[in-house]
């Protein structure tokens, strides 16, 4: 849309609010990528410990891992 803009040839106004909206879109994305890996670690993190605090047991046949052993 912007090359068309640039290009001097006219847009519809859904076309134009898009454009007028794209810097805050890229601030949110920006902000959300920033999040993204302190979030990520936090989750592993947060998983590894459910998983100590209630481990479940190893699968004897790895062709059936329903079946477990007691």
């Amino acid at each position: 849309m912007e090359e068309v803009v640039s290009q001097g040839k006219p847009i519809n106004k859904e076309q134009e609010e898009t454009l007028k909206s794209k810097p805050s879109v890229l601030a949110a994305i920006d902000e959300l990528e920033k999040l993204r890996q302190p979030f990520s670690a936090t989750v592993a993190d947060e998983t590894q410990l459910a998983l100590e605090r209630h481990p479940h047991p190893k699968p004897t046949n790895p062709r059936n891992p329903r079946e477990t052993s007691r």
